[in-house]
């Protein structure tokens, strides 16, 4: 008889639906799982796992043991949490597994990323393609490095962008992927550049069928293969970037050489073995003893004090 096992959800972003999550998706492969609706008055009582993000501090409302998982430029805490699942590079034990937002995105939609080459009629209706595109929402919260890049590569040829931010298409797409599609190349670039914070941008474009022009993560060669993308982080200006798009722009051979490349650097970095170390790192939790915050001492209950009156003293500024 399987295991059970009572998990909640909080502080994730609102259009979060757990049914739908991975993390439910693994679990139920192994254990009875039980989820209890962490919005109930008797929630904190009988959650034993709760899943939290960023989104708020509702976590702290529930003595259990918590996993955080962040998709934002955000450090868990570990006084706070029992384990984590972020970006950063580090080590922390079995208490913690690094998996960028790229790697969940994919886990997440259950895509399969590899070149569209294959489901494009020809070379010439790959070649032939518009110049480049971009899809960004966030312009005020963000590096400026983006909008500068997308104003002088525009100034080469047009650049059209499908957000909400410097949209020159009349409106927003409804679908990223499919409008990306129709483009050569296309912006790939985070809200900031940051070792190992990597999220779905650079996925998206590669599902897309277009060539990333990509910034942010400046580690990011270490899994995706630098020859299938124009990694912005080894050039020393913006000049330089856009001369090499140029020449990649203007030959045929050398643009159709790229884009059949594979996506990873090799066979450990593919989606296929990151979900392979996930789920065993995931269920090793709930098969080991049930320990809340194995790193807890008597001050711990003061420390959790002080970071929820300093919440709520934010939430009134």
């Amino acid at each position: 008889m399987a295991k059970k096992i009572k998990v909640g959800f909080a502080d994730f972003w609102e259009s979060y639906l757990p049914e739908d999550s991975c993390f439910l998706r693994i679990l139920r492969k192994y254990f009875d799982v039980e989820v209890i609706d962490t919005r109930t008055p008797t929630a904190k009582d009988n959650v034993e796992y709760l899943f939290c993000s960023v989104f708020s501090q509702n976590f702290l409302d529930f003595d259990c043991i918590r996993i955080f998982y962040t998709g934002e430029n955000i450090i868990p805490d570990f006084n706070l949490y029992d384990y984590a699942i972020g970006f950063e590079k580090m080590e922390v034990g079995d208490r913690y597994f690094w998996d960028p937002l790229c790697y969940t995105y994919i886990r997440q939609k259950q895509i399969f990323i590899s070149n569209k080459i294959e489901q494009m009629n020809n070379k010439k209706n790959i070649i032939n393609r518009k110049f480049c595109a971009t899809v960004v929402s966030n312009g005020s919260n963000a590096d400026t490095f983006r909008t500068i890049f997308f104003k002088k590569l525009s100034e080469y040829k047009i650049v059209d962008s499908g957000g909400n931010y410097l949209n020159n298409i009349g409106g927003r797409v409804d679908d990223k992927v499919t409008f990306l599609s129709n483009y050569k190349f296309s912006l790939a670039m985070e809200n900031v550049s940051h070792k190992g914070y990597c999220t779905e941008k650079i996925i998206e474009s590669f599902e897309a069928g277009t060539i990333p022009i990509y910034w942010g993560d400046t580690d990011i060669a270490e899994y995706f293969n630098e020859r299938a993308f124009i990694n912005c982080h080894k050039f020393t200006s913006i000049n330089e970037i856009i001369d090499e798009i140029k020449i990649i722009d203007n030959n045929d051979a050398k643009y159709f050489s790229m884009i059949k490349e594979p996506v990873f650097v090799n066979d450990y970095y593919t989606p296929e073995q990151q979900n392979i170390r996930f789920e065993k790192w995931l269920i090793s939790i709930f098969e080991r003893d049930y320990v809340i915050r194995r790193n807890r001492v008597g001050s711990m209950k003061n420390y959790e004090y002080r970071y929820r009156k300093q919440r709520d003293l934010l939430k009134r500024l």
